[in-house]
Order: structure tokens, then sequence, then C-alpha cells
């Protein structure tokens, strides 16, 4: 059984090292750490071209969807069995590979994903930034929980139907050969949603519970980061209409909030989530 980790990195050099050797550290080893670089420009490059033991590619910024895409097919293509993903600001502790691949429902059939926490208050970490009051009828979160325990005594031999995807999400090569790759047209915030709910489609997702990876609660950077939020609106409407009913009850909650934020140059990503294919 041949297992790569892949990570995307873009300009957190300090946050890539801890997560490199932390795969590194594993208690059950991977066959090849693959490093997709999205054209970082605080030094990463130059710190991955010192280490002899990672693959390193380097591209334009596609962000963490072409850089999820590209290592995934890298991976898959070199023939790997299993592909451990994440992006650069995880951090699997000692023996989260371990947990992953000794479940006793580990099969090919099946995607897993481990528990994501984070580091300082041990809570779930909801990295997917959604608007607050759009968020309420969304599946994560009326699935997850901010209590660990309560998913752990609720879960099925200590593993749960769910998952959140790229921090430590495990994908079998059964499951790429007939899902295929990201999205890599999605950008970010968004991208690991829709690949998600493509494989939930056909297969399995679950969350070993006892996998533990840290992933910093997300701060809400969306007015500061416009690019993310365009890609946020235009993602999520396409999920919507997509993969969940009633998306246009959905949808016009959320219209309705950019249209009262008077963000009106908004209204176009919205219209592009409509006409995606």
């Amino acid at each position: 059984m041949k297992i790569a980790a892949v990570v995307v990195t873009y300009n957190r050099l300090n946050l890539l090292k801890e997560c490199i050797n932390a795969i590194r550290n594993q208690t059950h080893k991977v066959d090849e750490i693959i490093v997709v670089n999205n054209s970082s420009t605080d030094g990463t490059l130059e710190w991955l071209n010192q280490q002899n033991d990672l693959t390193v590619i380097t591209q334009e910024n596609s962000g963490s969807a072409g850089g999820q895409y590209t290592g995934i097919k890298i991976a898959y293509e070199k023939g790997y069995d299993w592909i451990w993903c994440m992006d650069d600001d995880g951090e699997p502790t000692f023996n989260c590979f371990e947990k992953l691949i000794t479940n006793q429902r580990f099969s090919s059939k099946y995607c897993f994903n481990s528990i994501v926490l984070d580091k300082d208050t041990q809570k779930l970490s909801f990295y997917i930034p959604l608007l607050s009051s759009y968020n309420k009828s969304f599946d994560y979160y009326s699935i997850l929980t901010n209590d660990p325990a309560k998913i752990k005594k609720e879960s099925i031999d200590g593993v749960y139907e769910w998952g959140m995807f790229f921090n430590s999400t495990l994908l079998s090569r059964e499951i790429i050969k007939e899902i295929g790759f990201p999205r890599k047209d999605f950008f970010i915030w968004g991208d690991e949603v829709e690949y998600f709910y493509r494989i939930k489609e056909k297969y399995k997702v679950f969350i070993v519970v006892d996998s533990i990876f840290y992933h910093p609660a997300k701060k809400d950077d969306r007015i500061a980061n416009n690019v993310k939020y365009q890609s946020f609106i235009r993602n999520y409407v396409y999920i919507n209409k997509r993969y969940r009913k009633f998306w246009v009850i959905r949808n016009f909650k959320l219209f309705i909030k950019i249209l009262f934020s008077m963000r009106l140059n908004l209204l176009n990503y919205f219209i592009k989530g409509f006409s995606i294919k």
C-alpha cells in the first residue's frame, strides 16, 4: 500500500514548517510528501529547495483548489493507493495518520477525515466561513458541534459520517478514479465543500474522531480579502444549486444579505454561481 501526503502552501512559511515536521514525525510514515507551492513570495521556495525529502511543485497561485488539484493529480498519476490531503496551516497530531488508516472501517470504498480542532481551545475549528444567518441551515453546522466529546458519544465505533475536507482528508485511488479531481476553477472557499458533496453522492465519508488534526479557528477576513469573498459567493451558490434541496430559498437569504450590505459589486459573483456548469 503506497501513500502520499499532499500539502498546499502559499505565503505561510512558519506554518508550513510546522505542518511538514508533523507529517515527518507521524507514527505511521507516508511514502512521499508532495508540496504544491502556489508561487509564495515569503521565502517558502528557498526553504523547500533545501529539504531533501520533499517533492516540490511550484505553480502560479491557483488557490487551495488549484493546489489540491495539482497535488492529488500528481500523486494519482504516480500510482499511489491513498492520498492524504491538507493545507499548510494544519498540523496533524503525532498519530493522526495512524488513526485514520487503522480504524475498523478502513476500506478503499470509503473516504476518511480527521476531526479538526483548534489547538488552543480544543474545540472544533470551523475553518469554512459562512454568513452568520445563512449557515444555520447548512449541513456542517447541523451535524457538527463545538463539543468533540458529544461527537464521540453519538458516533458509531469512533467514526462519524461526515468530513471537513482538505484538513487531513484521506482519499483512495478508487474514489479518485471515479470522482475525479477538485475543481481548480473554484480557487478557494467552497472548493473543498464541492468536492466533499461530489464524493458523498457515491461514497460514505467518515470523520475518525480519535484522529486529531489541528487547524486554527478561522477569523473573519471576508471584508479584508475580497477575492476570497467573491469566490465564496460564487461557489456556494453553485453548491446549493447542484447538491442541495431548496437551494432557491437558501440563496435568496444570501442575496438579501448582499443587497442590504450595499455591496452590489458582489451580485455579479452571485449570478456567476447560477451559470457554472
